[in-house]
């Protein structure tokens, strides 16, 4: 993150010189061609009538050459936006129309209809997932009510991580639906799903920015005034309003001054700010501590939305589960068959 900002930093720099640089010589050149001419006509090296011409063939071309070094400003202001809003047009594209893959298999499209009665279903804090692929197979259906708690398990942690990203941003599949309060998140832009779904994964890096806009980074759009509550709710309280600037004190590399199990608060905070209805645990109580796990457990038991949760040690974090494997998985105390199973 520090490099890529120094990177940054580095282009704004040079951008700035290069652009007084031109218009520094958009402005001297008139000036200099009519200093020349003056002179020549001074030490008779040229006639009157040639001076006269000179000054005024520059006089014409000042205005001109002065609004060039404007253009090339402007041309680099535009190249700038573009390449931050281009983008974000495309990302709107790409999550209004999900593209298939070029060359893969061909897929099924899903029926509009059945979009919409999953959507309507959903009504009410309901999560659905239809056709979330993992591996080679699929995950089973799920349909989770607010309160449910769903605990995702297996031997391949790669499998793990693709739901939950799978979940995080369904529109990067085009064969995913995945339907929260009443939204199809499939088709929904970043900003409501945002407002559906908060993640937080272990080892996560924060940005570079004030801990209070680390906090609100997924809703910006609150009021300032949830941070402290927000930091409160994961014991952050008292570490935050001991440092120099508190809420502005400034994060880098990753989340420094805080240590790593801060940072996974801070996570979690951040992820549940706004309750969403489905909130996503991707095995952060790996990095949040044997008290950190304490404070996770009094906040699952709280939630009023759906979990879906990542982790080695359910029976210290959760009172109730539902297990969620692939399709045709054996689940529970070594059962195969059903792709679900109680626990609790």
């Amino acid at each position: 993150m520090d490099r890529a900002g120094d990177k940054v930093v580095d282009a704004a720099v040079h951008r700035a010189r290069t652009a007084g640089a031109l218009r520094a010589v958009s402005l001297i050149a008139p000036l200099a061609g009519s200093a020349g001419a003056a002179v020549l006509g001074a030490f008779g090296l040229v006639s009157t009538a040639t001076v006269a011409v000179a000054l005024t063939i520059v006089g014409i071309l000042a205005g001109p050459v002065g609004e060039q070094g404007r253009t090339v400003e402007y041309r680099q202001n535009y190249k700038a936006a573009r390449r931050i809003i281009a983008p974000l047009l495309a990302e709107s594209a790409t999550t209004a129309a999900p593209a298939r893959a070029v060359g893969g298999p061909a897929e099924t499209p899903i029926p509009d209809a059945d979009a919409t009665s999953d959507a309507a279903l959903s009504r009410g804090g309901r999560v659905i997932v239809r056709s979330l692929p993992v591996g080679d197979t699929q995950m089973a259906d799920l349909v989770a009510a607010p309160g449910d708690r769903i605990l995702v398990r297996g031997t391949d942690s790669t499998h793990v991580h693709e739901v939950f990203a799978g979940l995080a941003i369904p529109a990067a599949n085009a064969t995913t639906r995945l339907c929260v309060d009443g939204d199809d998140l499939a088709e929904a832009g970043s900003k409501r799903r945002r407002r559906h779904i908060g993640l937080a994964q272990a080892g996560s890096r924060l940005e570079r920015g004030t801990i209070a806009r680390a906090v609100r980074y997924r809703r910006p759009d609150l009021d300032p005034g949830v941070t402290g509550p927000a930091l409160a709710a994961v014991g952050l309280s008292d570490r935050v309003a001991g440092l120099p600037d508190g809420e502005r004190t400034l994060l880098r590399r990753g989340g420094h001054p805080l240590t790593r199990q801060e940072i996974a608060r801070l996570g979690v905070a951040r992820a549940a700010l706004g309750q969403p209805s489905l909130l996503l645990l991707e095995h952060i109580d790996d990095d949040l501590g044997a008290d950190g796990r304490d404070m996770l457990r009094a906040m699952i038991a709280d939630y009023p939305g759906v979990i879906v949760i990542a982790t080695d040690r359910p029976a210290s974090l959760l009172t109730h589960w539902t297990e969620w494997n692939p399709q045709g998985a054996g689940v529970g105390r070594g059962e195969v068959g059903p792709v679900i199973a109680l626990h609790g």
